[in-house]
């Protein structure tokens, strides 16, 4: 049996939201990572690496924000429709 795209009414808002973990996530990894291969190459430590996490929370917190507050179609009070 297939299944429509997106899962149905709604799967693609499912997929929006399955994907904020993520979002959270892979910004502090990565730019953790780069502060850590930086303090190992200039011998700052632990310095990057905090500046990394601190950086990478803010821009995961920023991409989770953009997600969850996005406009829904339908509008809401004080919206044209």
């Amino acid at each position: 049996m297939k299944r429509a795209a997106g899962g149905g009414p709604g799967g693609a808002d499912w997929a929006q939201y399955g994907q904020i973990g993520m979002l959270l996530v892979t910004p502090m990894c990565l730019l953790g990572f780069a502060g850590h291969w930086l303090d190992r190459r200039l011998g700052t430590a632990p310095w990057l690496l905090l500046a990394g996490l601190v950086v990478g929370m803010a821009a995961g917190f920023v991409s989770f924000l953009r997600v969850v507050l996005r406009p829904r179609d339908g509008g809401g009070p004080g919206e044209a429709k």
